[in-house]
């Protein structure tokens, strides 16, 4: 291949990368492999793309750089040939709580402003369409009447709650004569005794007009008086000739005569509510002009449980408010007696059971606002506020629960913003919509907008709008909303998201770095994956892909391994060439021998289900869920399947393990809705492993996370230089003041501020990167200080500290599953995903598991080797010889094929998914004919 064709990287350094030269050929899908923590992300991500981000903030000016979040300079000599990068990022959910699926694929940024430039206004009361008009348009109108007709001109006096007095005196200072009293017209000097309970409608009757020749000039001065008293509002009342002809009486009957409401401002001509300027800032839930004001634009509010708060089968006087149980018998009395008001008004007696309630009645008595009858709910408010017992406080505030506001019905937008719609819909009804509905929505809407201007607006918003559409469908997150919260997204879901941010705007002729985009996904979806990336491709793009998936892996036009090991033992490239081509070179390529098959995944031994040892969930209908009825067999190892979005994270992260929590006392997110959960009393210990970070800080690294940092402390503050000198514990900590290095403060290296470039880290002059002052240092276990400590790897560590029990012990199950190469000071924000997510696997394996365990892992083989996947899947299998249980969500095939039950769920993605498909052994779900997880498992 030409050399002009060719991506050159020479002398690449970055990481763990020693000194690698590698040609990645251009308008390629070119696939970049090997073992978790081998290198492939400091040669992607750290190196080409940090180069080519360099490369395009060059040039620009140094006041534009300011603005951007560089990327340290990668340490390479040079990479030739390279094009414009655009990357897309492994990222874990639990951001910004304002974040959505339309703010992170700039979908909502054009929606608002399509709704600003296109969008036609309607009131937040009556709903009537709301158009400004001026006092030009409002004559041309009338003028279209039929000749001798009759009209009033008259100007609304708009003021809640208004006079006739203050009517009348308006009505006078304009030197008028008559009002119109809800459309009846009086003098007004003799206006008739009005109700003084009722509100009425007043106007001021300006003029009396007869449609015929030369009256213009009557009526525009007529329109600007009407306009100026009615604060831009305008009534025209008219009779027209045809109608006197049908009856003559509705001539002296102006409450009959037909009306038109005109608004020479943004206001409704009916209601008198004016409108705010219509700006893309309205359509922001993050910004004070659009967001709800009582949510602040969260869409949720901070409010008491009701399941948690009441139990419906007791009564007021029998402790039905369960924060009250505790109360003294005379405690209870007066606060029952403060509640008695609303009591009455509800029509109900503190004796009887709350379940004869109403849902209405019982709404009231939770929520009433009512100064003199204040509801249970404002009751626990006032108390939490006030208390000054911390654990009563803490009591108070563990029943509280984010739950969608009332205001806005979660769609975090004020009435204003809702009040505004485009081709029939407001933005939250858009919003609500999934992304399939969505794209199919906006391809019908018809863009038929009042002016040349909006019409030509609307189209070419929406145009970019389905162009990001079309790409997410395509890659099967159709089942998505726009206002779906990202923290609410399953891995997959999240990143495929991302991506349609980079990808869906359609660049060519650039060069993609996508880290493991199949991350999450189903057998189903990353063969969608892989289409969308072949038209890439053929739109004369670039991509460079980190990937273990062997679909993607086995259809790469081009294939770099790294390695052969991983951490120090890695970072070189071991093959390069066709998938065939590497896996003939197995004898280098550890990928290469899994392609070949010389490599393969053990065969365990199928367990048979015990129906008595099960948890049983019944009824379980969060999010897409439809009232699901499963169980899960213990001590055995189960797998959660599906297609992304059936709703495997629901049932197992959202409803299960909160409900875990639940029972065993530990209140934490609130489980989504389900009828029954029973079989909790069959464990005594559950363990959530999720994909949250574990640390995004420089100090945090494997040994702080894991525990190990306290025990190696322990032993340097036993050593005799520390015993001598009086050093405790503390002084082996590189966040202690006596211990660490005063220039870096503990971080070992020390951050140059470059202004308008990225800033430089470099080692600390002082203690060489080692965190800690000589003092310290001088305290020793045989030849390793402290810092010593921090540079050897798991495997090191395991020889050096063997006498210790508790170390070793932890050590052990790192190796366990695959960490022997991860140095134990190495910076927990420099992790691949890979190494975190088993990182925390050893964390949880590495407490004492007394009694029944059961273990709840998402995902776990996210970001793996497929040698690294069978290290795991031993360990998992030995957890469950061992008697615990163990259940995982899970896309793997071959995780799929070791599992002894499948709870497979579908039959595919949001609204068409949510219910259990098949149940039973691999053998089982693959003889599935609807399964599509049993289709790839065959």
């Amino acid at each position: 291949m030409p050399e002009f064709d060719q991506i050159e990287v020479i002398g690449a350094r970055t990481h763990c990368l020693k000194n690698v030269d590698v040609s990645i050929p251009q308008n390629q899908l070119v696939v970049i492999t090997g073992r978790s923590g081998s290198g492939k992300s400091s040669l992607a991500i750290d190196t080409i793309f940090a180069e080519g981000q360099r490369q395009f903030l060059e040039c620009q000016s140094i006041h534009s750089r300011q603005y951007f979040d560089q990327l340290p300079r990668a340490d390479v000599d040079r990479i030739v040939n390279l094009p414009p990068t655009v990357c897309s990022k492994q990222q874990n959910s639990g951001g910004s709580p304002r974040s959505t699926v339309g703010t992170l694929t700039e979908v909502h940024d054009f929606l608002r402003v399509l709704f600003a430039q296109a969008g036609t206004v309607h009131c937040v009361q009556c709903g009537d369409a709301i158009e400004q008009a001026t006092e030009i348009d409002i004559c041309d109108a009338i003028e279209a009447f039929p000749e001798a007709t009759r009209m009033m001109v008259l100007a609304p006096l708009v003021d809640d709650g208004m006079e006739l007095a203050r009517a009348i005196e308006m009505v006078r200072r304009e030197r008028l004569l008559r009002i119109s009293i809800d459309g009846a017209i009086f003098d007004i000097e003799e206006t008739p005794p009005l109700d003084p309970q009722r509100q009425y409608e007043f106007a001021a009757v300006v003029d009396r007009i007869i449609v015929r020749d030369n009256f213009r000039e009557r009526l525009l001065k007529a329109i600007d008086s009407a306009s100026e008293l009615g604060q831009g509002n305008i009534l025209v009342r008219y009779v027209t000739p045809g109608d006197l002809e049908a009856d003559a009486s509705i001539r002296s009957d102006p409450v009959r005569w037909q009306t038109l409401r005109y608004s020479t401002r943004y206001a409704c001509a009916k209601c008198g509510i004016a409108c705010s300027e219509i700006s893309p800032r309205l359509f922001s839930f993050n910004s004070p002009q659009g967001a709800c004001p009582e949510c602040q634009g969260l869409g949720l509010q901070l409010r008491f449980d009701t399941e948690r708060v009441i139990d419906r089968t007791r009564s007021l006087s029998e402790g039905a408010v369960l924060p009250w149980s505790s109360f003294s018998a005379a405690k209870l009395k007066s606060t029952l007696k403060e509640l008695q008001p609303l009591l009455e008004k509800v029509g109900f007696d503190r004796d009887r059971p709350m379940s004869d309630l109403s849902a209405d009645s019982l709404r009231r008595l939770l929520e009433s606002t009512d100064k003199e009858s204040p509801g249970i709910f404002v009751l626990l408010h006032r108390e939490l506020a006030t208390t000054d017992d911390d654990e009563r406080y803490e009591e108070l505030a563990s029943l509280e629960r984010p739950l969608p506001c009332p205001a806005c019905h979660g769609s975090r937008l004020n009435l204003q913003a809702n009040a505004v719609r485009f081709a029939g819909n407001s933005i939250a009804e858009v919003l609500n919509m999934s992304l399939g509905n969505a794209a199919a929505w906006f391809r019908a809407a018809r863009l038929d907008e009042s002016t040349p201007e909006k019409k030509l607006a609307a189209e070419t918003l929406v145009a970019e709008i389905q162009k990001r559409l079309d790409y997410l469908v395509e890659v099967g997150v159709h089942y998505l909303s726009l206002g779906r919260g990202a923290d609410s997204l399953s891995g997959g879901e999240l990143q495929r998201v991302r991506m349609g941010a980079s990808i869906g705007s359609g660049l060519a002729n650039v060069c993609y770095v996508l880290d493991e985009p199949s991350v999450g996904l189903h057998a189903r979806d990353s063969e969608r994956l892989l289409n969308s990336l072949r038209t890439l491709k053929e739109n004369g793009n670039s991509l460079i892909v980190v990937e273990h998936d062997e679909t993607i892996i086995e259809n790469a036009d081009h294939l770099i391994d790294v390695g052969p090991g991983a951490g120090d033992l890695g970072g070189e490239v071991v093959a390069t060439g066709l998938p065939e081509q590497v896996a003939a070179a197995d004898a280098a390529s550890l990928t290469g021998a899994f392609l070949s098959g010389k490599e393969q995944f053990a065969s365990f031994p199928q367990r048979e289900v015990d129906s008595k040892k099960v948890i049983s969930i019944r009824g379980a209908s969060g999010f897409n869920l439809k009232s699901v009825d499963v169980f899960i067999p213990l001590h055995r190892f189960v797998c959660v399947s599906g297609v992304s979005g059936s709703g495997k994270s629901t049932l197992i992260n959202r409803t299960l393990a909160p409900a875990i929590q639940d029972h065993f006392g530990f209140f934490g997110k609130r489980p989504e809705t389900f009828d029954s959960i029973e079989g909790l009393e069959q464990i005594d210990k559950a363990i959530l492993i999720d994909q949250a970070p574990i640390g995004r800080s420089s100090k945090s690294c494997p040994a702080t996370f894991c525990g190990l940092w306290d025990l190696f402390r322990k032993i340097f503050s036993a050593t005799r230089v520390a015993k001598q000198r009086g050093y405790g514990i503390g002084r082996f900590s590189f966040n202690s003041k006596a211990g660490r290095c005063d220039d870096c403060k503990g971080h070992g290296v020390r951050r140059v501020k470059m202004d308008f470039m990225p800033d430089l880290f470099v080692e600390c002059e002082t203690c060489k990167g080692r965190r800690f002052n000589v003092q310290t240092l001088q305290a020793k276990f045989g030849t390793l200080s402290i810092a010593d400590v921090l540079d050897l790897n798991v495997a090191q560590a395991r020889e050096r500290f063997e006498n210790f029990a508790k170390l070793t012990r932890i050590l052990d199950v790192m190796l366990s599953v695959g960490l022997g190469y991860l140095k134990l000071g190495q910076p927990a924000n420099t992790l691949s995903g890979g190494e975190a997510q088993r990182l925390k696997l050893a964390k949880e394996l590495a407490r004492s598991s007394e009694g029944h365990t059961l273990y709840l892992l998402d995902e776990p083989t996210r970001g793996l080797h497929f040698a690294d996947v069978r290290d795991l899947l031993t360990v998992l299998q030995k957890l469950v010889d061992q008697g615990h249980s163990v259940v995982v969500i899970e896309h793997n095939l071959d995780v799929l094929k070791s599992a002894d039950w499948i709870i497979d769920l579908g039959p595919d993605g949001g609204d068409a998914g949510g219910e259990v498909v098949v149940c039973g052994t691999p053998a089982q779900v693959a003889a599935c004919s609807v399964s599509i997880t049993g289709q790839f498992l065959g």
